[in-house]
């Protein structure tokens, strides 16, 4: 899909993140997070009912979709991906993604499906996880918490990519900290 963040853009330049899901496809939803954009998604109906369809529990927003797909795969469900850019998705705001709803929805996530992340995480770390939940506590002010959240992934056997993004992350936290005493020491 094309990310849209203005009204009336013409020119498409970012896509959205996604990937040929690895098998076992549920193992690969869980340690790489995401790979379908939701509105892109076409499947049959009589999968969707097979799993009792999308959790509408208020703690899943945002992330229901993600784990309807979790549930479908440990059901046995193909997951093909189309080359092609079919679709649009509007990253401009108004979005229901936010940090506090993300880090809720992360742990519901992984409790409602525990089983599939214990099973999971014998075989891979979900560093995906860590960053996310990093990133939206930086958003949210919690640098130190953010810092905690992804520091352990920078020395660890995470792909250079995980350990750039979570050096990333750290660095961020630590500027905004130091702005803070800055400011502090000024006023």
């Amino acid at each position: 899909a094309w990310l849209v963040s203005q009204v009336g853009q013409t020119s498409f330049r970012r896509r959205a993140k996604t990937w040929q899901l690895r098998e076992p496809v549920g193992d690969d939803l869980i340690a790489r997070g995401n790979a379908l954009v939701n509105s892109t998604v076409v499947l049959r109906r009589d999968l969707l009912m097979q799993i009792d369809g999308l959790c509408e529990a208020p703690e899943m927003v945002a992330i229901e979709d993600y784990e309807a797909w979790i549930r479908l795969a440990q059901q046995g469900a193909r997951f093909v991906r189309l080359p092609s850019v079919l679709a649009y998705y509007w990253k401009g705001g108004g979005n229901t993604s936010n940090p506090r709803r993300l880090l809720s929805s992360i742990g519901a996530l992984v409790e409602r499906n525990r089983e599939a992340f214990d099973l999971a995480q014998r075989s891979t770390d979900k560093y995906w996880i860590a960053l996310a939940q990093g990133e939206a506590m930086l958003r949210l002010g919690d640098y130190a918490g953010a810092i905690q959240k992804v520091s352990l992934y920078l020395w660890s056997k995470a792909s250079w990519r995980w350990q750039a993004k979570a050096l990333y992350v750290t660095l961020l936290a630590y500027r905004f900290i130091l702005i803070r005493l800055i400011n502090k020491k000024n006023n």
